[in-house]
């Protein structure tokens, strides 16, 4: 990988939770009733912070995309509670203090060794699934974003913990 100069910078425009990119399918989210507990905690004040660092990363892409790699089960959690927005949930996004994103192929790192099966970079089209045995671990893209993930998961949560 590259060497790169990050920087921090604050979210200019609204961004939808809905709209930001996924790198798992709905198969992929391995504890759905880690999502409950932290929902739960959610409601009830806290932040899901360990270490005083927010769960939820993010890089930016060169389409000016967000791609979630890191936290979709916190992430999950604040849409069930009714969070809309990244603006009101503790975050982090990565990009080059240069370009103001991430490249395409520094962004295949997140797929580990099943990066060498996605061609062309464009990893935009697949997932991972970390749970899967190593040969099904990249899979084609089912849920585009965020909002499909949390569409496809939002009966399982609420089955075991109903969300008032």
């Amino acid at each position: 990988m590259r060497e790169q100069n990050f920087a921090h910078k604050k979210v200019k425009k609204k961004v939808a939770l809905r709209d930001i990119l996924n790198i798992h399918n709905d198969e992929g989210i391995k504890d759905l009733s880690q999502v409950g507990t932290m929902a739960k905690s959610i409601k009830s004040g806290e932040h899901i912070q360990p270490l005083g660092i927010p769960n939820i990363k993010l890089v930016r892409t060169k389409d000016n995309d967000l791609l979630l790699f890191d936290g979709p089960h916190s992430m999950l959690a604040y849409m069930a509670v009714g969070k809309r927005y990244l603006e009101e949930i503790p975050h982090m996004i990565i990009e080059d203090e240069g370009t103001g994103y991430v490249e395409d192929q520094d962004i295949l790192v997140f797929y580990g060794e099943s990066s060498k099966e996605i061609e062309n970079n464009n990893w935009k089209e697949y997932v991972i699934n970390w749970q899967a045995a190593r040969e099904k671990q990249l899979s084609r893209r089912m849920q585009r974003n965020m909002g499909e993930l949390f569409w496809a998961i939002q009966k399982r949560i609420k089955q075991l913990w109903p969300v008032e």
